[in-house]
């Protein structure tokens, strides 16, 4: 048993203690009005926790379009960037065919065309 961080042991003690400094007719009425209070806690605790929890309710369809707008948004962006990902392979497919172009000289077939190559 585990209340309040106190273990069993400590609650005997406590109880024994009690009953010695305030008499067994006062330790009666002093542990009624500790369950009162605890009582009254747990009734505040509660009426804390369902305001809450009704505050959540009324917000969670305002929040759920929120992150429903922000997952569109973020969905437009992507596509955005993968068609500027997709334009710049394209451009860099189209400059490296150029190149290859450039560099292949214009008798491809074998022959030597350099000036060098010739005098051999």
């Amino acid at each position: 048993m585990d209340f309040l961080n106190i273990g069993g042991l400590e609650l005997v003690f406590l109880l024994a203690l009690t009953i010695m400094l305030v008499g067994p007719q006062k330790a009666v009425e002093f542990a009624n009005q500790i369950a009162k209070f605890v009582a009254s806690m747990r009734r505040t605790i509660n009426s804390v926790k369902d305001d809450l929890q009704s505050q959540l309710e009324e917000e969670a369809p305002d929040l759920k379009q929120i992150e429903r707008d922000v997952q569109s948004a973020v969905g437009k962006e992507t596509q955005v960037f993968r068609d500027a990902r997709n334009l710049l392979r394209e451009g860099e497919d189209e400059a490296e065919n150029s190149l290859e172009v450039v560099r292949e000289p214009e008798g491809s077939d074998g022959a030597r065309t350099s000036a060098e190559d010739r005098v051999d």
